[in-house]
């Protein structure tokens, strides 16, 4: 997977907050902190995407637009003659799915929900979709146009109310019926099924990044998997430790090389790659300082969250290792039951519980856990092995 997957984060303070909450994360896990960097992108992406699924209740709803509300007296209340030609769909991969009259679009999500749990805010990234000209009175249009100024939810009497930024309007949404649960992007092709939920995409990974999330969702809830409040706080306390190593590593860094740019006459070329290195040490410890002001309480929510998300799987992991067996690899986040992972999906898979339905990507969908020399192994039968899953590893610390 991409980069890209995490595009639809809001705001400057939660992206960045990630980035040192994921540093923290697996450093906690593995005790390495440098070596976390290049797979910060994807393991931002599994800890938002896990923890909004988890806690929102918007996730997996299908609406159809009922009514527009305009704070201008002069334009009133818009019904909506034919709702069923403006839906939404609210899918688990933080992905909005839109019909707007004659058009199709897609769009990234992201909500937070508020103490009462039936309102918080919302926000849309940019439509991606088709651009044909609808009959009048061209709602696809306006609807386009607001979707991004969205910046609260509220869900009352079964009806989702989304209002737009500076008291600009609310949408109306009641519910429907949702048709079956389009994951990835639907311009892609059809790559695969799971739990009748088809995946758009001409990927392999992020085809097993989609059956994994929704075959491991069904079974974290057979086999009771929660996560306890002072696991969390556990886990956060562990992060702020790795965190503050992060940072001293870099300024001791830092002064390393300022101390090199002082000291005698370097090469034209070490110095222009000395003062590099400086400006990236120093934003290194920027963005790992501590958040202030009104972001800290963000911060301490994004901390939550992805204490929440990192100790939920480790408890899927260990379940799987349980049940399955099997040998287990090292990996940045944790460790990963390669072994029991594989033979769960087969199961599924001969269960008809997921199938691929692309043939190009069945070998490399398999290839992931059936080559060895992609992987590094624990020694089998050792002391380390054992304590994979036995001991939560952000308890050490």
């Amino acid at each position: 997977m991409s980069e890209s997957r995490i595009e639809f984060l809001p705001g400057r303070t939660l992206a960045q907050g990630l980035t040192r909450l994921c540093f923290a994360a697996a450093a906690a896990l593995t005790g390495e902190t440098g070596a976390m960097k290049r797979f910060f992108p994807l393991v931002a992406f599994l800890a938002v995407a896990a923890a909004q699924a988890d806690g929102n209740p918007l996730v997996g709803t299908a609406w159809q637009l009922n009514a527009i509300q305009s704070m201008d007296d002069a334009q009133g209340t818009t019904r909506v003659a034919e709702p069923d030609r403006f839906t939404l769909e609210f899918g688990r991969d933080g992905r909005a799915v839109l019909r707007l009259d004659c058009n199709r679009g897609t769009a990234r999500w992201q909500a937070t929900p508020a103490a009462d749990g039936n309102s918080g805010r919302i926000e849309f990234g940019p439509i991606a979709g088709t651009r044909a000209l609808c009959p009048p009175p061209h709602l696809d249009e306006r609807i386009v146009r607001d979707l991004g100024y969205v910046r609260g939810y509220l869900l009352r009497d079964g009806t989702l109310h989304l209002s737009l930024m500076a008291d600009g309007g609310i949408y109306e949404w009641r519910p429907r019926a949702a048709a079956a649960q389009v994951l990835g992007d639907p311009a892609q092709p059809l790559a695969g099924h799971v739990l009748g939920q088809a995946v758009h995409t001409r990927d392999a990974e992020e085809l097993r990044f989609y059956v994994l999330r929704v075959l491991t969702d069904r079974f974290a809830a057979a086999e009771g998997i929660t996560v306890a409040k002072a696991e969390i706080d556990a886990f956060v306390a562990s992060t702020a430790v790795a965190l503050a190593g992060e940072r001293a590593e870099a300024a001791e860094r830092l002064d390393t090389l300022k101390r090199e740019l002082v000291v005698g006459k370097l090469p034209a070329e070490r110095k222009a790659q000395v003062k590099r290195e400086i400006a990236s040490a120093e934003q290194l410890i920027a963005d790992l300082a501590p958040a202030t002001g009104a972001d800290a309480g963000e911060e301490r929510q994004a901390r939550a969250d992805v204490a929440a998300a990192f100790i939920r799987q480790w408890k899927i992991n260990g379940a799987l290792q349980r049940q399955y067996g099997g040998r287990i690899i090292f990996q940045q986040a944790g460790p990963e039951p390669l072994d029991a992972t594989r033979r769960f999906l087969e199961a599924a898979e001969a269960a008809s519980d997921f199938a691929i339905a692309d043939p190009a990507l069945a070998e490399p969908f398999w290839s992931y856990y059936r080559d060895d020399a992609r992987h590094s192994f624990y020694q089998p039968g050792s002391r380390a092995e054992k304590a994979a899953f036995t001991a939560p590893p952000w308890g050490a610390r």
